[in-house]
């Protein structure tokens, strides 16, 4: 793959995932503790790439 394509790739890859997280995440999700949030990141990560 080159190089160039990659970079597009995974930018548009983390453009989305930075937009959406927050949305989805704080109006979806109840963040009991700081230890609880890594857990729910993993999840919604997880989530994300199925969907």
């Amino acid at each position: 793959m080159d190089d160039a394509l990659f970079r597009f790739l995974a930018t548009s890859i983390m453009e989305r995932w930075i937009q959406t997280c927050p949305h989805e995440l704080r109006d979806r999700t109840l963040i009991w503790n700081q230890r609880h949030l890594p857990h729910a990141l993993r999840q919604f990560e997880t989530h994300q790439h199925v969907a």
